[in-house]
């Protein structure tokens, strides 16, 4: 049965996605696909006086792009900057959202 999420995947990459690929590494096979990059900054208060920014990269990919079975471990390169995989959620309707860990 179709739903009105089909194809919606690849239609979010295309517009909101980084105009390079990135090398999408799993199990020793890499695939360059297209992703949203976002490398926000966040400010924690650890204390009374005392503060932490700390950088929480991520990047949304079409799921169909990646390889099958691809998840926590794997690596990606983007902007010259590499980043192993942590926390892949699929969002159910064909996007998965990946948090970064710098190599």
């Amino acid at each position: 049965m179709s739903s009105i999420f089909d194809g919606m995947a690849d239609l979010f990459v295309a517009v909101l996605g980084d105009t390079d690929l990135v090398p999408y590494t799993h199990a020793g096979t890499t695939v360059n696909v297209k992703g949203i990059f976002d490398d926000p900054d966040m400010l924690f208060e650890i204390g009374e006086s005392a503060s932490k920014v700390v950088t929480m990269a991520k990047v949304s990919f079409a799921e169909a792009d990646l390889h099958q079975g691809y998840g926590q471990g794997d690596t990606v390169r983007i902007k010259g900057v590499g980043y192993v995989v942590r926390n892949p959620l699929r969002d159910g309707k064909g996007m998965v959202s990946i948090d970064l860990e710098k190599a």
